[in-house]
């Protein structure tokens, strides 16, 4: 079962490259994230050829080690798996009572790979998705209803890869979304001032495609569960649920599912992200 990011293709043809090797040439998956990305200055100082070479040098060299270490889990979550598969034929051979014992053993193992991949997600989903949205402020309904749209594309349909993740965005964009480079609690803005390519952008891709192979995982794991927006608009903060979304006051209504919950088997292993809002008193006049 994956339950961290590994490689999209196996490391055996991925060599790792040493940083104080000569040139090297460019990381197709380093240009495939900076896009047309160009250097040349920073802050309007010319920068020397060779500092682009070594932060492409480093890149692939960073890729190369996070392949291999993820080639290596890969290949301990396969051994995992035939252990697993051989305690099984084992238990057959004890009585009823051991053997119902060690299947409530395998079971609360399995939750808790669970447990592994709703905390991985929350982190994503906190750290890049809604810092994204918000820039680390209180968030605006626009940027929640920002952050569920990406949201929407993470967690409904199949699990997304990075392609699908980047397009996304770029609907967003095209729709006119919140730009990353605005100041805390910046809101919606024309399409055309947004850059797409921005370190925010870049990071929340890349989360979003690593959401997507924990999502696989979890299906892999063969427990049932669901990734879930239902909730009930309008009412206080459940708090056994639901958590409030980008600083949001948990005193206030909810108004917005803006991250789903992780249920498995029943039990939340994450509880739902949720913009609120003050309820509207009508003004009587007259």
């Amino acid at each position: 079962m994956r339950i961290f990011r590994a490689a999209d293709s196996l490391p055996a043809a991925d060599p790792v490259v040493d940083p104080a090797a000569g040139p090297a040439v460019a990381d197709p998956r380093l240009e495939a994230v900076l896009g047309d990305v160009a250097p040349g200055t920073v802050d309007g100082a010319a920068v020397p050829a060779s500092v682009g070479a070594d932060i492409v040098r480093l890149q692939a060299y960073f890729e190369a080690i996070r392949d291999d270490l993820g080639a290596r889990l890969l290949a301990a979550e396969a051994q995992i798996r035939d252990l697993r598969v051989r305690v099984a034929e084992l238990e057959r051979f004890r009585g009823p009572a051991d053997a119902a014992a060690a299947t409530i053993g395998a079971s609360t193992a399995r939750h808790d790979e669970y447990r592994a991949i709703a905390s991985r997600v929350e982190g994503l989903l906190d750290q890049q998705i809604t810092y994204l949205a918000t820039r680390g402020g209180r968030a605006t309904p626009d940027a929640a209803r920002l952050a569920r749209r990406l949201a929407d594309v993470l967690f409904t349909g199949p699990a997304p890869d990075v392609e699908t993740v980047r397009d996304g965005l770029r609907q967003l964009v095209a729709d006119a979304v919140v730009d990353p480079t605005m100041p805390a609690g910046g809101g919606v803005v024309d399409a055309g001032a947004v850059e797409t390519e921005t370190a925010a952008a870049v990071a929340a891709v890349t989360a979003g495609a690593e959401i997507g192979r924990l999502r696989d995982a979890a299906v892999q794991g063969g427990l049932p569960h669901q990734w879930t927006f239902e909730a009930a608009l309008g009412g206080p903060l459940d708090e056994s649920r639901q958590r409030t979304f980008g600083l949001c006051d948990p005193d206030h209504r909810v108004d917005l599912v803006v991250f789903p919950a992780l249920v498995v088997d029943g039990v939340i292993m994450m509880r739902q992200r949720v913009h609120t809002a003050a309820r509207v008193t009508p003004v009587r006049t007259g």
